[in-house]
Parts: structure tokens; C-alpha cells; sequence
């Protein structure tokens, strides 16, 4: 957590929890145990930035871990796909039982097989047959598919899933929040720079400074943050805890910070300390901040 910044203003700052919340606003998602998520995800549950929506069972392959699959089925004795369904028919006049092709011709009744009289039918089922090998039988075996990987359905193990969603009394907040980090990536590569996320440089002092976003274009380099606070002291915490970082990499490089809440004590404290080194916006909120980005030039 930064230093004066809260959990979950500082949380904005993980790309993979600002890539988590833009999923779930779009629609609600499932993740397994495993999936990579869980860390992030069990941060945001105890902020209460999300909430579980539902609990749901599925099959995982325990050796891919795969969730998804296309199924097909196959002849349970020599393994082909090449199978037809059909339906299973009763004669209710004499009880015999067969498929519908053993019944009917061109879409009509014929006589029964057994008895030699016209059939009265009903369906009782269905019944699949072996193009491969000749061989009937009332079930195929299902094969899940994975990329290169098949396993049969008998193999996979259930799984626990759960649906997450965004807060409601979040999503305001979280909206405006990713929506200011996406217009500041496109600002910047719209002036010709390519945007790294959550990345680092090597200050004067050779200790690795990390930033939300680096940008580069032609020799040149945009070191930016993303502060975001409660309330101005917050801010004003956030940025005396960034101090060192701007000191470590400032010479000879441009600084930018986004700032929200914006006001002037932050402005003037950069200016004295680093004047002239630091690109300063912001606004009062998160929006605010986002339209003050469409004026940025570099």
C-alpha cells in the first residue's frame, strides 16, 4: 500500500485488478479456484469492491486445468465419431421394439418387422449406431476436447466456480477510476508513445523505481503516476511518500502525476521541491481528471 494512500484508492494502481473490474463490469464472471485471480480478487472482497453473485459447479481437467471443452461423442467400442442417432420405436401392437429406419420408409409407416402388420409407433427413446464398426448401443461415450488435449468426460473432476460481481454502491466509482487510466494510456499514444504498465526504471541511485505507467518515444521518457486519496491530506501523504522516487529518476526525465483530488498545497510543495521536473493535473474527481487529460501534450 502507498504510504497516506487507503487500500483500496492504491488497489487502482495492480493492471490486473484494473483488468478484473473492467471484465466485471462488462458481465459478471466465473473464476475457479487457481485461476490466477484469487489473489487480487480476495483483496477486493474484503474491501468490498466486489461481491459473490452465485456459486456454480463445473468440470476441470486435472492434468490442463481447463474449464471450457468441446464435447463430441464417440462409438463406445472402437472409439469413431462417426455415429448416427436414432429414434428407438414401439410397436404397440405386439410390442416389438426397434430403430425408426427398421419402421418407416420415406416418411411413412410400413409393416412391422415382427408381426407383418401396419405399425402403430411411439418413440420410447433413442439408439445410436457405429458407421466404423456396425455396432449399436444406447449411449456414446462423450470425449472433451481442449486445445490438443482430449479426455473423457468420466475423467474430469468437478470444481467448485464462483460468479463475482462489481459492488453496486461501487461502480460509480470504479467506472470513472479505469476510465481516467484508459483515457491517459490513449493520450500518450496518440502523441507517439508506447505505454508500458506497472513498470520500472532504474534510478540515479540504481534502485529499481517503480510507476503506473512508462511511456517512450524516440529516446525520450514519460514517467507517470496515478495518485488517488480520499481526501486532500491523504493526497498530500501520498505525494511526500513519492518524493524520493521523483528525486531517484527526475534528471533528465519528464515526471508525470495525475492527481485526484487535485488542489494547489500538492502543486506548490512539487514546485518548490522539483520545479519545473514535474507535469502536474488532476481534478476533483475522477472524471474531472479524465477531461483535464484531453489537454496533455508532452
Amino acid at each position: 500500500m502507498e504510504p497516506g494512500i487507503s487500500l483500496r484508492m492504491s488497489i487502482y494502481r495492480r493492471p490486473e485488478a484494473r483488468r478484473l473490474l473492467s471484465r466485471l463490469l462488462e458481465e459478471e464472471r466465473l473464476y475457479a479456484p487457481g485461476s490466477g485471480a484469487d489473489d487480487v480478487l480476495g483483496d477486493m472482497l474484503r474491501l468490498g469492491m466486489l461481491r459473490e453473485a452465485a456459486r456454480e459447479s463445473w468440470l476441470r481437467d486435472p492434468t490442463s486445468g481447463a474449464t471450457s471443452f468441446s464435447l463430441r461423442p464417440s462409438c463406445p467400442y472402437c472409439g469413431s465419431s462417426d455415429i448416427e442417432k436414432e429414434e428407438l420405436m414401439e410397436h404397440i401392437g405386439c410390442g416389438y421394439v426397434g430403430r425408426a429406419s427398421d419402421f418407416l420408409q420415406g416418411g411413412e409407416c410400413k409393416i412391422c418387422p415382427r408381426c407383418g402388420r401396419p405399425a402403430d409407433l411411439r418413440v420410447i427413446g433413442s439408439w445410436f449406431y457405429c458407421r466404423s464398426c456396425r455396432r449399436s448401443f444406447q449411449s456414446p461415450r462423450i470425449i472433451a476436447s481442449s486445445g490438443d488435449r482430449t479426455v473423457r468426460v468420466e475423467e474430469l473432476e468437478p470444481v467448485v466456480v464462483t460468479r463475482y460481481e462489481v459492488n453496486p454502491v461501487m461502480r460509480e466509482e470504479v467506472r470513472g477510476v479505469l476510465s481516467l487510466y484508459s483515457r491517459l494510456e490513449d493520450r500518450l499514444r496518440s502523441l507517439g508513445y508506447s505505454v508500458e504498465e506497472s513498470a520500472s526504471v532504474t534510478g540515479v541511485s540504481g534502485v529499481p523505481q517503480k510507476f503506473d505507467l512508462i511511456a517512450s518515444a524516440q529516446g525520450r521518457s514519460v514517467y507517470a503516476d496515478v495518485i488517488l486519496a480520499e481526501s486532500e491530506p491523504l493526497l498530500l501523504a501520498g505525494v511526500m511518500g513519492q518524493l524520493v522516487k521523483y528525486f531517484d529518476v527526475a534528471h533528465g526525465s519528464r515526471l508525470l502525476l495525475v492527481l485526484v483530488p487535485m488542489s494547489d498545497l500538492p502543486r506548490r510543495l512539487l514546485g518548490s521541491c522539483c520545479p519545473g521536473m514535474i507535469h502536474i493535473l488532476g481534478g476533483g474527481s475522477p472524471e474531472e481528471a479524465t477531461g483535464a487529460i484531453e489537454g496533455l501534450d508532452l
